[in-house]
């Protein structure tokens, strides 16, 4: 397990060694903490020396009524969106009244030895531009844009998508989108998809 804190070069990355047994399943609660020595956010890479691994997680808030939260699937690093490809999140939403609706959260992991860009355009439901934005992550790291709309509109976007696309050359990225409901923090994961146009 290779854990790289958010906003920190990943060259060098926390290191823990886990065994699964042949055909076993292995859970390990509070990763971050219980492995890692402490609390953070940040992305995390699973290798295996041996055959092919599938990996699942889940992150969430613990409140007094129960948890709440969504699964996170780990991504290969083959699928990662390279230079000369776009990404699309789809059915992203926003709403401006902050206890109401709907907001976005993108999250993106670098696969790159350097520091890079990834642009982010968004769009309402129609295909209309709303804006540009950027994100600068470090190499082998992670960024987050939290309520991604809110900068370029002061109205609903009820099915919102946006465009991802790196800027940095011979670097590759994933990404996510967080669709969260504003009364009751409830998260709904949206993946990055191939897309084969910047628009």
């Amino acid at each position: 397990l290779e854990f790289v804190r958010r906003n920190e070069r990943g060259l060098e990355p926390e290191l823990v060694e886990v065994t699964v047994g042949a055909g076993e399943s292995l859970r390990l609660p509070d990763v971050v903490a219980n492995r890692f020595g402490g609390r953070g956010v940040g992305s995390l890479t699973v290798r295996s020396d041996g055959g092919g691994i599938a990996v699942s997680s889940r992150t969430y808030a613990d409140d007094p009524a129960g948890t709440y939260g969504q699964v996170v699937p780990g991504l290969r690093a083959t699928k990662a969106i390279r230079g000369f490809e776009a990404g699309r999140l789809i059915h992203l939403r926003h709403s401006p009244l902050p206890n109401d609706g709907y907001r976005t959260t993108l999250g993106f992991a670098a696969r790159c030895r350097r520091e890079m860009e990834v642009a982010v355009e968004l769009f309402d439901g129609s295909g209309e531009s709303l804006g540009v934005e950027s994100a600068t992550l470090p190499p082998m790291g992670s960024g987050q844009l939290n309520n991604v709309f809110a900068p370029f509109t002061d109205e609903s976007v009820e099915n919102g998508f946006a465009v991802l696309s790196s800027t940095t050359p011979g670097c590759s990225f994933h990404a996510y989108a967080s669709v969260v409901e504003n009364r009751t923090h409830d998260p709904i994961l949206v993946p990055v998809v191939p897309s084969s146009s910047r628009r």
